[in-house]
């Protein structure tokens, strides 16, 4: 697992903050790179979302995992990034897969289906673009800092 949690690592603009993780595709990897995500947002003074940054990034990364990288080789990898400047917070996971995610309609007969409701309850928005290297997906969401704060106050 490689990491960068660097407040500028190369390939983020000066002005912007940023963590990235790229990880193996197994749901035991996630737990530790939210863990990591939350601890950084903390540290870079963001302490009042980090818990629901990491939870909404965690189910991103969940979904990567499960569906993205299923049927795919055992070094199949996801990244996840995170930027931010004073005004808005973009979490960012991509994967190779090229299916997109949808929202399910909550079951108590289903033991998942509840990760994008809970990512649109936890963001401003979210949405989904294709990979930057021509192949797979980068599934996104943005928290707006300010309302955020209003919103925790």
């Amino acid at each position: 697992m490689s990491e960068s949690p660097a407040l500028s690592p190369p390939g983020c603009e000066p002005a912007v903050a940023c963590f990235k993780a790229v990880f193996p595709a197994t749901q035991s990897a996630i737990g530790p790179v939210r863990r990591r995500l939350r601890g950084c947002l903390e540290r870079a003074g963001l302490a009042q979302i980090a818990d629901d940054v990491a939870l909404a990034a965690s189910e991103l990364m969940t979904n990567a995992v499960v569906h993205g990288c299923h049927g795919l080789p055992s070094t199949c990898e996801v990244t996840l990034t995170a930027e931010w400047t004073g005004k808005r917070l973009r979490v960012a996971v991509d994967d190779p897969s090229d299916a997109l995610p949808a929202e399910q309609e909550a079951s108590a007969y289903r033991a998942g289906g509840r990760g994008l409701t809970l990512v649109d309850a936890l963001s401003h928005r979210w949405g989904v673009e294709p990979g930057s290297r021509g192949c797979g997906k980068s599934v996104w969401l943005e928290l707006d800092l300010f309302a955020a704060e209003e919103r925790v106050a």
